[in-house]
């Protein structure tokens, strides 16, 4: 059991434990817990292992330990497949901009993200602009058990962006109207297709790619546009006071989705992060991969074979062939 020390939260450090055998591998990937990023990771993991003959595995870890473990460059986790910017700007300023030991792919492709619901609840309650939620009578019709209060998602547990929904429903006014609960990503887009296949009241946070876009007619709810001067975030990873810190009041801005990878591959297996900058993608290709997964039940490494396999003119051009 190999054990990396980790050092960020402001805490004396932090144990990595790998699982047994991790070390084996040539190249370790790391997941977050969102589908996309898995599938992604996926992919990545397939076409190194069949087309360039390495030994990958995959490490289900969260963003600060990815991004601390890429930084020692080990080998322990060498990739994250999915980074969200602005939502994990602190910890690209720390290991891109100021250590310069972590390094983005060339091909970033642009992502959306704030409140969303079906048409049907928007139009049937009147629901036009984040403002809108800050109401009693309109939280109730969302109330699920009992309590008077609708359930609002506003991200999984362990997200950046989790924390800056938290401070904008409380600069928009409708923290106290509503119950804020983070959950399951699954979860939560189970209930949103639940409530468009039968017309019923839900919203929260949503972020696109992701397969929903495809089977749903979903509505985004107005915000202020963005404002650099209104946006001063703080992360938790960054200071244990970061909510009473924080103040967003703003859109979110123009959001990118990238690979990030250890420096440490360039020197040990530069084909391999060849490939990672030849990775051409947008929102619409990874939201028909999360649909593997979603709708067709495939396993993430399952749907990644089945992607490749059937699009090898395109995995073709990443690999320069």
């Amino acid at each position: 059991m190999s054990k990396l020390t980790l050092k960020f939260l402001g805490a004396t450090s932090l144990v990595c434990s790998m699982a047994q055998g991790a070390l084996a591998e040539n190249i370790n990937i790391g997941i977050p817990n969102w589908t996309s990023a898995a599938i992604t990771g996926e992919i990545i993991r397939y076409i190194a292992a069949t087309d360039l003959g390495l030994e990958v595995g995959t490490v289900s870890s969260t963003n600060p330990v990815i991004f601390a473990a890429m930084d020692v460059g080990s080998g322990d986790i060498d990739v994250h497949p999915e980074v969200w910017m602005p939502n994990q700007a602190n910890l690209a300023k720390q290991y891109v901009e100021d250590a310069g030991t972590v390094a983005f792919a060339a091909q970033p492709y642009g992502a959306r993200q704030g409140v969303c619901t079906t048409r049907y609840t928007a139009e049937t309650l009147g629901i036009r602009s984040v403002y809108d939620l800050a109401n009693a009578e309109l939280s109730a019709k969302f109330d699920t058990n009992g309590d008077g209060k609708g359930e609002f998602w506003p991200g999984a547990l362990g997200w950046n962006s989790t924390n800056v929904e938290m401070v904008k429903a409380r600069e928009y006014g409708y923290d106290q109207f509503w119950e804020l609960v983070p959950t399951d990503e699954a979860l939560h887009y189970t209930k949103m297709e639940n409530a468009g296949d039968s017309d019923g009241f839900y919203l929260g946070i949503c972020q696109e790619p992701h397969h929903i876009f495809a089977r749903q007619d979903l509505v985004w709810l107005d915000e202020p546009a963005y404002d650099a001067e209104a946006w001063k975030m703080v992360q938790p990873t960054d200071d244990p006071e970061w909510f009473s810190k924080s103040s967003v009041a703003t859109a979110w801005p123009v959001t990118s989705v990238r690979i990030a990878y250890s420096k440490s591959l360039e020197d040990r297996s530069p084909d391999f992060v060849n490939l990672l900058n030849n990775m051409h993608m947008n929102a619409e290709l990874v939201g028909s991969w999360t649909s593997m997964v979603a709708v067709d039940g495939l396993t993430p490494a399952q749907a990644a074979e089945k992607w490749v396999n059937e699009n090898r003119a395109t995995v073709d051009g990443w690999l320069g062939l």
